[in-house]
């Protein structure tokens, strides 16, 4: 999408810093503060176009925190932020990346334990920023 030559814009700065703070609250609870993630929602909302996609996602970390759990709420609403940027071709590639990487990952442990995935859905994200 972006390339290695082009310059990154203000929307996809702010998901890169949202990304690596949501990441290093995952990785150290398996949470993070809903706080950030609203800050970063409503920094989105004023400055960028409003996306159907982001209307799913949160629907569907409202179905999850309603208890149909396979993937966590902040997986979601995490998505729901990305979503401003890429749109659902590039949401279906970057899920594919994440399940694959978070799988290698998950196999070459030797606890095997739940992992958290939203540093998995950063790596995809940057996958389909930067390289596809």
């Amino acid at each position: 999408m972006l390339g290695l030559s082009s310059t990154i814009d203000l929307t996809t700065f702010i998901l890169l810093v949202v990304s690596s703070l949501l990441t290093g609250f995952d990785l150290k609870s398996h949470s993070f503060p809903l706080i950030i993630w609203l800050i970063f929602f409503g920094l989105l909302l004023v400055t960028t176009p409003f996306r159907l996609a982001v209307l799913f996602f949160l629907i569907a970390a409202l179905l999850t925190e309603l208890g149909l759990k396979k993937i966590g709420s902040g997986d979601w609403l995490y998505l729901s932020l990305l979503s401003f940027l890429i749109d659902l071709h590039q949401i279906t590639l970057l899920l594919f990346i994440a399940s694959l990487t978070g799988i290698v990952y998950y196999m070459l442990r030797k606890k095997k334990e739940e992992i958290p995935f939203l540093p998995f859905l950063s790596i995809g994200f940057i996958s389909v920023l930067f390289i596809i």
